[in-house]
Parts: structure tokens; C-alpha cells; sequence
């Protein structure tokens, strides 16, 4: 399975995946990598 670009991901999810999430899988329906600088403003 190819590696989906942020923006990808959004559209791919229906834009289920957090806000501060990098990594998501929508399979797991789970954040595999965070934005820390988006966490932590």
C-alpha cells in the first residue's frame, strides 16, 4: 500500500483522521504520527 500525503489522507478518510494527526490509518482507525508542533502551539 502506497504512503498517502496529508491532504490524500483527509479526502481518502472522509476527514475522520485528528486534526494534529500526520499518519493516519483508516483501517485502525488510529493516529500512527503526530504533529508536535500542532499539539503543542
Amino acid at each position: 500500500m502506497k504512503k498517502l500525503q496529508k491532504d490524500e489522507l483527509k479526502k481518502v478518510n472522509g476527514g475522520m483522521a485528528p486534526k494534529c494527526c500526520i499518519d493516519w490509518d483508516p483501517i485502525k482507525r488510529r493516529c500512527e504520527m503526530w504533529d508536535g508542533g500542532c499539539l503543542n502551539p
